[in-house]
């Protein structure tokens, strides 16, 4: 167990998806008191009353700065589904009833308390991930897990300047193929253990 390299890469990539975080709470809030005032206005304009669902035909854009934290942690994006539009009921968004695309004043509370869980559960992949490397090469960049740090690093220095934040999706999309390299290596070794420990002791007792 490498501890010490866990925590670094735990430390790493929160210092990583803190400032992002709070930086897209800090624009929702702003679109949000916005929206809300050109609600209000258009409401005491009209009577009509329109149901709208954000979850029936409707196509969801997601910021760079979004990707960017979503491709760079992918599992613990996967355990919360964290600010996407109609998550599912099993993710954490899904059991406490957020909905992205519904963010009002009265739910950003809740949204916050996703946002800590989702930070929970970065730094504890991290440094399972971290303390526990699949492969040990001989450059250290080659090991999965440093070469997702890198690539989000890099994409979060990209996502925090507004004339250019759209090119952070390039190494964001490069962490997330990363992952698949991740998880792709994670079921190859948990195949060869299982036939390691069933089926090549049955073979050899049937021989």
């Amino acid at each position: 167990m490498q501890w010490r390299r866990g925590c670094l890469l735990a430390a790493v990539n929160l210092a990583t998806a803190i400032p992002l975080i709070v930086y897209m709470d800090w624009q929702e809030a702003r679109y949000s008191n916005a929206y809300l005032e050109t609600t209000v206005v258009e409401a005491a304009q009209e009577s009509a009353t329109i149901a709208f669902d954000p979850c029936r035909g409707m196509w969801a854009s997601y910021a760079p700065q979004e990707q960017v934290v979503q491709f760079g942690n992918f599992p613990a994006f996967l355990a919360t589904y964290w600010r996407m539009e109609c998550p599912p009921r099993w993710s954490v968004a899904g059991v406490r009833h957020i909905n992205y695309g519904l963010s009002t004043p009265a739910t950003r509370s809740a949204q916050k308390l996703i946002d800590l869980i989702f930070c929970l559960l970065i730094a504890l992949q991290w440094f399972l991930l971290g303390s526990f490397p699949l492969t040990v090469p001989t450059a250290w960049w080659r090991e999965p897990g440093m070469l997702i740090t890198l690539c989000t690093a890099l994409a979060t220095c990209i996502a925090l300047i507004p004339p250019i934040d759209a090119l952070a999706r390039l190494p964001a999309t490069a962490a997330f193929v990363a992952w698949l390299y991740w998880a792709f290596v994670a079921a190859c070794r948990t195949l060869r253990f299982a036939w390691k420990h069933t089926a090549d002791p049955l073979l050899r007792r049937a021989h």
